[in-house]
């Protein structure tokens, strides 16, 4: 049986949010949805996913405040930011890069699609690479 991918998605927009939700469940993603940095917090608690997609701003909070909180909720997923808000990316991204992505809204959902699927192959190639090192032949 083939793996089915686990995403939560934090995006107030029911409009976005719903379209984007649609593309997910076609690409086989069992998709966690919520409009909050909250109640992700809360769905993180009690789930586990590989991959966060959510806005930058959220509620009072936005920034580097949003990705460090999701980083430290669910440290092992991987996090595509969508937003029309670019000045609001942290500077500081680079120690993120491996496990965070910005793209700038508007974004087509093909786009968002191939997005996911490279990053999850990144993830799954590095892992094997892990793998691979810790037991060597």
């Amino acid at each position: 049986m083939e793996h089915v991918l686990s995403a939560l998605l934090v995006e107030p927009d029911s409009l976005y949010r719903d379209a984007l939700k649609k593309v997910l469940e076609r690409e086989n993603v069992t998709v966690l949805e919520t409009t909050s940095l909250g109640g992700a917090l809360d769905i993180l608690a009690r789930s586990s996913v590989e991959l966060i997609i959510t806005e930058i701003v959220l509620g009072g909070s936005s920034g580097s405040t949003v990705i460090e909180t999701l980083l430290e909720a669910s440290p092992d997923s991987l996090i595509i930011v969508l937003t029309v808000y670019t000045e609001l990316i942290p500077e500081d991204v680079t120690e993120h890069l491996d496990s965070v992505m910005f793209m700038k809204k508007p974004v087509g959902l093909k786009q968002i699609i191939q997005a996911v699927s490279s990053q999850l192959h990144e993830r799954v190639r590095a892992d094997e690479d892990k793998m691979s090192n810790e037991n060597p032949a």
